[in-house]
């Protein structure tokens, strides 16, 4: 994603409806399996035996960590995760198409149409854990210089990560899995409560070679 003129069409929320019009599924990146391990290692009591997402009331799912996936499009990364025992759990984007289908194919679990960098449907101080993956990826398409970002992509990802502070918990965890380079995607993660001393970087082998950010909201 280096060339910006033909990749900014990842930012626009028409290039999107029309491909989930069609498009049944497709993994950004990593599958859940590939990354559990590290979810597991970064949660705490979240990820539990595989077993069918039920349909528990609000009571009991409010008992349970709270979870937001942010971009989640048509991957099977909620449901495998849901499956797992996140079952307190919320996958926002911005395509109504998307969700629409993703709650035709997922009626038990919770989709909500929202933009990652304004989510005003969510209170302050609201998750146990957010989870990107490959989202802001879509954000930074249009950086040109990735030593001089455009402005475009500074405000973008900006508004992303003022958001995730704000709605993630004190001592709450966002995980991000990314094909950036540190050195580069640090300057993004950098904002509003979020410092480069937070950043836990782990490789993760498989594909081309990803990356996982693990960043903790100070209580």
């Amino acid at each position: 994603m280096c060339d910006a003129k033909a990749n900014k069409v990842y930012k626009t929320v028409e290039y999107w409806d029309e491909r989930f019009k069609t498009e049944e599924a497709y993994e950004w990146l990593t599958s859940f399996k590939d990354v559990e391990l590290l979810i597991r290692k970064h949660t705490c009591n979240l990820l539990r035996e595989k077993q069918p997402c039920s349909s528990n009331t609000k009571e009991a799912l409010d008992t349970l960590p709270s979870v937001l996936v942010v971009g989640c499009g048509n991957s099977s990364f909620s449901s495998d995760l849901c499956s797992s025992g996140a079952e307190n759990l919320i996958s926002i984007d911005y395509s109504e198409t998307v969700i629409e289908r993703m709650r035709q194919k997922h009626p038990e679990m919770e989709w909500k149409k929202m933009d990652m960098t304004k989510m005003d449907g969510f209170e302050d101080d609201r998750f146990d854990y957010i989870i990107d993956k490959a989202a802001m990826d879509a954000l930074v398409t249009d950086e040109g210089d990735p030593w001089n970002p455009s402005e475009s992509a500074l405000n973008s990802t900006g508004n992303m990560i003022k958001e995730v502070y704000r709605t993630l918990k004190p001592g709450g965890k966002f995980l991000q899995i990314s094909f950036q380079q540190p050195h580069f995607r640090k300057l993004y993660l950098n904002h509003s409560g979020f410092t480069n001393q937070d950043v836990v970087v782990e490789h993760i082998d498989v594909g081309m070679g990803y990356f996982m950010y693990t960043l903790t909201k100070k209580t």
